[in-house]
Order: structure tokens, then C-alpha cells, then sequence
């Protein structure tokens, strides 16, 4: 029987950089790209990308963005994440604005500014767009007619993986958001029979896969992801606990109130209040006051 085989997650950026950004990748970058745009891709240049060296097991120093050219003047950032961070939204903006204002030098027309376009696929739902499909295309219109569009020059396509089944008939997305959750799947298997760019991008995750320098950066970037999710699951516990024993001890401080309340309705004396309840005069004159 043949062994399974057993890829690197394509979902991990560093996996997903190699897959979609080198030279010889521009058939199946060329068709993620129109299956996100939902048109027509004449060409695509992907040499802005540096070569990917060292581990990128930090955040920071591990950039692996996408940089792409598309139909000669038109700038792409793809980028794919794997958590959800609170500061994904503005973070995309930040690297929309660094692409846009780069490609203005000193003494150049602003008319010369080219259109630009982030897309970002991401393995966590957001939480802001619980309502909305899988493929979210953004761009800055009008608020009261809601028609009339600003610039073409910004758009900011998100793709939420776990909300695949919500793609509707976008089936050329499917088929990369399939591969992306699944590159061994059957579904896979059997699209890679009708699709030579799904085809192409197994055969090149195999070569990812196999190589052996490759991988041992991989895992230094997985192992910096688990270790940063074990962080956050950690502080997640903690905060919980201590959220809890705050709680109970601002019960327990409601509920003597409470008693205190109904003993002055008694009209017990406020000596004996303190002597059993334990609290100061400053803190019984409080209560009162209430």
C-alpha cells in the first residue's frame, strides 16, 4: 500500500510565500489572484520578492508578504495569517498606505500613483464580519447613496478560510480555498484532475515538502506559531481565573453589603454592625450613604 502522503500546511505563511511568490510561480499566482478579483489577470510580475532565508521565527523579522505587479501598474500584497490578532484590520491599512505611498518619488505626478490592492486570506474568522460571505472585496464609497465609488486605487479583499462553504458559486475560489485547508484532501485530489494550476501547486508543495533545509525553516516558523498560541491560551486561562476571583470577591463584598443594609433596617446598632461584619466606620458611613 502507498504511504499517505504528508504535506506542510500551505496555510502557513512561509509555506504559502514559497507556493505563490517565486519566479516560477506566476500561473498559479496568476489564477489566485483572478479567482479573488473576479477578473482578468493579462500579467503578473513577482520579482519583487527577496529570496526567503534564515528561520522567520519571529514575527517581525519573518515578514513573508506577497509583493506582486499586475497588468503592468496595478500593486498587489497578498499575505496569508494564521491568527486573528485585534489589530488585523488596521495592520492591513498600514501595509496598504506603505505600497501606495512608495510608489511616489519626490517631483512625481500624483496621477502617476498606481491602484493598489491587499488581499489577505486568513485561517480564523473575524469577528466584525461573523454576517459575511468567506470573500470580502473592500472599497471607500460614498456613505448616503452608497454607489458612487471614491478611486479605484483601494481595495482590500479579506477571504476568511473557515467560512468556505459560504462562497456560494465562486467556484474558482473554492477550489484555492480547498487546497489551502486541505492540499491532501480528495477533493484536491480530484480538482487537480480538471485544474493544471491546482496540479502545478501540489507537485510544488511535494518539492517544499521534500527538501530538507526547506522544512527545518518551516517548522522553525511552526513551532514559533504554537508556541505563540500556547502563549495566548496561557494569558486566555489566566485572565479567566483571575476574572473569576474578582468576581466572587466583588460578590461577596455586594452580598455583606447587603447584610449591613438589612441590619440598619433592623435597627441594630452600628457598634455591633462592625463587630461582626468587620468593617471600619469610614466603610460603614459608605454604605449608608447608598
Amino acid at each position: 500500500m502507498e504511504k499517505e502522503k504528508s504535506y506542510v500546511s500551505p496555510k502557513l505563511d512561509i509555506v504559502f510565500r514559497m507556493l505563490f511568490g517565486e519566479k516560477q510561480s506566476e500561473k498559479i499566482t496568476k489564477d489566485l489572484v483572478e479567482s479573488v478579483l473576479g477578473e482578468k489577470v493579462d500579467s503578473i510580475d513577482l520579482s519583487e520578492n527577496p529570496e526567503i532565508k534564515g528561520d522567520y521565527t519571529d514575527e517581525k523579522e519573518g515578514v513573508v508578504d506577497i509583493l506582486a505587479t499586475i497588468n503592468e501598474n496595478t500593486k498587489l500584497d497578498i499575505e496569508m495569517q494564521m491568527n486573528n490578532k485585534n489589530y488585523i484590520i488596521k495592520r492591513l491599512l498600514s501595509y496598504w498606505s506603505k505600497i501606495y505611498n512608495k510608489n511616489l518619488k519626490e517631483g512625481d505626478n500624483y496621477n502617476e500613483l498606481p491602484r493598489c490592492i491587499c488581499i489577505m486570506f486568513i485561517n480564523e474568522n473575524i469577528s466584525s464580519l461573523k454576517h459575511l460571505q468567506a470573500l470580502t472585496s473592500w472599497k471607500i464609497i460614498e456613505e448616503n447613496e452608497r454607489k458612487t465609488i471614491l478611486t479605484n486605487d483601494f481595495q482590500i479583499c479579506i477571504i476568511e478560510i473557515k467560512k468556505a462553504k459560504k462562497l456560494g458559486t465562486n467556484k474558482e475560489l473554492l477550489k484555492w480555498v480547498e487546497f489551502l485547508d486541505n492540499p491532501e484532501g480528495e477533493k484536491v485530489r480530484e480538482m487537480a484532475k480538471e485544474y493544471d494550476e491546482i496540479d502545478e501547486a501540489i507537485r510544488r508543495l511535494e518539492e517544499i515538502t521534500a527538501d530538507k533545509e526547506t522544512r527545518a525553516r518551516i517548522e522553525a516558523r511552526q513551532k514559533y506559531y504554537l508556541d505563540l498560541n500556547s502563549e495566548k491560551y496561557s494569558a486566555r486561562e489566566e485572565g479567566l481565573a483571575e476574572g473569576i476571583a474578582k468576581g466572587l470577591k466583588e460578590g461577596r463584598a455586594e452580598e455583606r453589603k447587603q447584610i449591613v443594609r438589612q441590619m440598619l433596617a433592623k435597627n441594630i446598632d452600628e457598634e455591633t454592625i462592625k463587630e461582626v461584619t468587620g468593617l471600619t466606620k469610614e466603610e460603614l458611613e459608605e454604605i449608608k450613604k447608598k
